[in-house]
């Protein structure tokens, strides 16, 4: 095949609108849709390799693997190589490990199984993983890896021309496919080739039926396919199911553009985008590590920050390509395939060196890790009674799910905790307030399960978390007369965007009408960025210096504005009670600890353990109307 000057511009339509989501998504919120144009883009390619080349009757896999691994280990490896040294001066431990995994997953391309397992609620965040935009290469080459022995087989039994058949109906399979699998699974199937593959088998299709019409036809394909691209890009918000059915659109875009082999397509066939597109592949692999780099420095969120990050990958993207790609491509293929062997294998060795050596703890001393094993979230696995389906290996059930007793653990329990992991992240909290008055209090703690007596659940249905929700709740209702006291925790902004506050409201009413008396507990700080991570960074290395007033925090906003809402309500509302922020942190929303000033912030959103136990100190040392209140009730 020859080049083709508009798949040359449709890469760059596609890693332009990748970038520009990745600095920041209200910029182009659909724009994680670019790697769905990229899929295209390489179905074509592919599909036209190895059908050319059965056409002929000389097709080696193995040649056709090396060839594979020539364009894409290179660049990948070199990317590996220098995230692995610059992290040895700046990365904790801890980080340092989940690099060396990502790194080995990468390079051996399964990344996109690593991450879907990493995937879910307590998902480190993505603005936290180096190397978290290398799944779309994994899919890429696992669709490189099976498709042209599928097509070798299949050439066995039938022509090629029934061949092509058989990938058109693959295509329409793959996408219903898609379509079940993203509601029913949505986190592996965003990230696996199962419910990725039909992209580039349309993009095969491209290949396989290539249109043969007038050049105005051509013009109005090109335009129909870009424009579908573009509100695809516009319209298509973070958050939606995907890919699903309206992956359909920038796909089907991008197979117009191809189909229609306009070369003088104005949008595709410019000085601009000619360049970007030689470049797309280096832009793609550096851009996200910049990405990370600035959200670890504190500059997420910041306009400045992006439109810097966003050049430099440009810069970097263009200095890769010419030095490494460009370079390469001149080169004997028998000395580059040396060369890709001996990186390869450099890369894979340290990174397996590194995670297998837990980060090298060496690096630091043993108070570090004796800190950083209180700053976790509470959980079963460390002697709470938050049922996370994410963090252990949990049965849904009512035994298992709702006797659960902090405090003395001994004695009956009147008191219920009852909420989502906010609840959970709070169970530290009275654990440490009945322990110290001798009482017992039952949590009924579960992932997304917020305060409520219907069936609205924030988290995917299909997930066993719903099923025990259902049963949390139905517990709560129908033992409310066994309990004084019911103490009501969630994350209030999260539940008040899917719009579920007035079912909070509506449970604290049933909850007095039964004869409780309701608290609800305030949310702490919301952060824009994961607190701990900025923190453990800069225990390890200075250069990270930790500013807690200085973490951006525009979350916060609204969680102050549901917090409010819910204090007002219960100001208003016999037997309701609300606990606030100030009654249970410190106005630094930070504590003292051997001679450290430490975040009560886990996440940026939860509290972590040692935090939820100082809080509880400092609550009961205010001796609280509330907390008054809550013991004359309890005893």
């Amino acid at each position: 095949m020859g080049f083709r000057l508009d798949i040359n511009g449709l890469r760059a339509i596609a890693v332009i609108a990748v970038v520009l989501f990745h600095f920041n998504e209200s910029w182009l919120p659909g724009g994680y849709a670019g790697v769905d144009v990229f899929f295209v883009i390489s179905g074509y390619l592919m599909t036209g390799i190895v059908f050319s080349r059965l056409q002929k009757n000389n097709l080696s896999l193995i040649g056709f693997y090396a060839a594979r691994a020539r364009r894409i280990l290179p660049t990948l490896s070199i990317l590996c190589l220098v995230l692995l040294l610059l992290a040895w001066f700046f990365l904790s431990p801890p980080d340092y490990e989940t690099l060396g995994l990502h790194v080995a997953s990468s390079a051996t391309f399964i990344s996109n199984v690593i991450f879907w397992r990493e995937s879910g609620y307590f998902d480190a965040a993505a603005h936290e993983k180096w190397l978290l935009h290398t799944w779309s290469l994994s899919v890429e080459w696992q669709f490189y890896m099976l498709y042209p022995i599928i097509l070798l087989l299949f050439s066995k039994i039938f022509n090629l021309k029934q061949i092509s058949r058989i990938v058109a109906v693959g295509t329409l399979l793959g996408f219903v496919f898609c379509v079940f699998a993203s509601y029913y699974w949505p986190n592996p199937s965003f990230y696996l080739l199962p419910t990725r593959a039909w992209e580039m088998l349309l993009g095969g299709l491209a290949f396989l039926y290539p249109l043969s019409t007038t050049d105005s036809r051509k013009s109005i394909l090109a335009w129909c396919g870009f424009i579908l691209i573009i509100l695809s890009y516009l319209l298509i918000a973070d958050g939606v199911t995907w890919p699903g059915y309206l992956a359909l659109f920038p796909v089907a875009g991008a197979f117009l553009i191809i189909v229609a082999n306009k070369q003088d397509f104005i949008v595709t066939n410019n000085l601009p985008f000619q360049y970007i597109g030689k470049a797309s592949y280096s832009i793609y692999l550096w851009h996200w590590p910049i990405v990370v780099f600035i959200n670890y420095t504190g500059g997420s969120g910041s306009i400045s920050f992006a439109l810097i990050g966003i050049v430099t990958s440009i810069a970097v993207g263009f200095i890769s390509y010419y030095l490494i790609e460009n370079n390469l491509s001149k080169l004997n293929s028998k000395y580059v395939n040396r060369i890709v062997f001996v990186l390869f294998s450099i890369v894979l060795s340290s990174s397996l060196f590194i995670n297998a050596n837990k980060g090298i703890t060496n690096r630091v001393d043993d108070s570090y890790f004796q800190l950083m094993d209180k700053l976790v979230m509470p959980t079963r696995d460390n002697g709470y009674c938050f049922y996370s389906f994410l963090i252990s290996e949990e049965v849904v059930g009512e035994t298992e799910g709702t006797s659960c007793l902090l405090g003395n653990k001994k004695a009956s329990a009147n008191t219920i905790l009852f909420g989502d992991s906010f609840g959970g992240h709070y169970e530290p909290f009275w654990d440490v307030i009945f322990s110290k008055n001798n009482l017992s209090i039952k949590s009924i703690t579960t992932n997304w399960c917020f305060p409520s007596l219907e069936k609205s659940f924030p988290g995917p249905v299909n997930h066993p978390a719903y099923h025990q929700c259902q049963i949390n709740r139905a517990y709560v209702a129908s033992n409310m007369a066994s309990y004084k006291n019911i103490i009501l925790a969630g994350s209030w902004r999260n539940i008040y965007e899917e719009g579920y506050t007035n079912e909070v409201i509506e449970f604290a009413n049933y909850s007095v009408a039964q004869g409780a008396n309701v608290f609800i507990m305030a949310s702490p700080t919301s952060y824009d960025t994961n607190v701990l991570k900025r923190f453990s960074n800069s225990l390890f290395n200075e250069q990270f210096a930790f500013d807690l007033s200085q973490m951006p925090k525009s979350k916060d906003i609204l969680t102050r504005e549901v917090n409010f809402l819910l204090a007002d309500y219960a100001t208003r509302t016999n037997h309701v009670y609300f606990i606030k922020r100030q009654e249970m942190f410190e106005s630094s929303d930070s504590f003292a600890l051997n001679g450290m000033t430490i975040p009560y912030s886990l996440d940026g959103g939860h509290i972590s353990l040692e935090g939820a136990k100082q809080a509880a100190k400092l609550f009961m040392s205010n001796n609280t109307d509330v907390y008054l209140q809550l013991l004359k009730e309890t005893k």
